[in-house]
């Protein structure tokens, strides 16, 4: 049994690998968890008329939590990747090539939803400008 400040197991009876990845998974679950939880709320939000928060604060913690899920995944990787000895560089080439094909995915996905954020601020911001030249339209015929 290690000091406080070094254990070298979790939870007393876990070797401390399995557990940083026991612990990374529930990370993993629980930031999926909020995301889920931030999308029902962003869209029952119209619905809501005595709200605790508002759609901001839901948006931020969507945001925050999509961040940990990356976090955690990453973590699972560099986890599950890293050989006994604790030496990454020497784990074998399939470890290597899944190591790529997530980061490349976690790429793709990320671009993908940053195209789709970009468009909904595109099409909002369009929206206001319409909506903001109709009633100048509107205040130009009463006078």
């Amino acid at each position: 049994m290690g000091s406080l400040f070094r254990p070298t197991h979790c939870c007393c009876c876990i070797s401390l690998r399995a557990g940083s990845i026991i612990i990374t998974i529930l990370w993993l679950l629980g930031s999926l968890a909020q995301i889920i939880s931030s999308l029902q709320a962003i869209v029952q939000q119209g619905k809501c008329t005595d709200c605790p928060y508002s759609e901001g604060y839901y948006i931020v913690n969507l945001i925050l939590h999509a961040i940990f899920v990356l976090i955690a995944v990453f973590g699972i990787m560099v986890l599950c990747c890293r050989n006994e000895s604790g030496d990454a560089s020497q784990g074998n080439q399939d470890c290597k090539d899944f190591s790529y094909k997530t980061v490349l995915i976690i790429n793709v996905v990320a671009y993908g939803v940053a195209t789709l954020i970009s468009i909904h601020y595109a099409s909002v911001i369009s929206a206001y400008s319409s909506l903001r030249s109709t009633e100048e339209e509107n205040s130009n015929m009463d006078k």
